[in-house]
């Protein structure tokens, strides 16, 4: 059974800087267990907003938005941290 992994479409050593696709949920749980208190993190996505003129047909005009969110990572209280190491 092939798995859609997480990609990194680009990164930068220089700045510590990753950029990366999500392709699911298990992507995503990485993701938590990566991020540190501090970190920026970045998302954006398309939202499909329809007009709903006909309940018995789709909508043929429907328009794309795209939806930002960016925020620091506060807090990390998942974390557990034994012998100075985080997990």
């Amino acid at each position: 059974m092939a798995r859609d992994a997480m990609r990194v479409l680009h990164r930068d050593p220089k700045t510590g800087e990753i950029k990366v696709r999500v392709e699911n949920a298990d992507d995503l749980w990485h993701l938590h267990n990566l991020v540190l208190p501090g970190d920026l993190v970045r998302a954006s996505t398309y939202r499909r907003e329809e007009v709903k003129t006909d309940k018995v047909r789709r909508a043929s005009n429907s328009r794309r938005s795209r939806t930002a969110y960016a925020s620091p990572v506060s807090s990390s209280r998942d974390r557990k941290t034994w012998g100075g190491i985080t997990r």
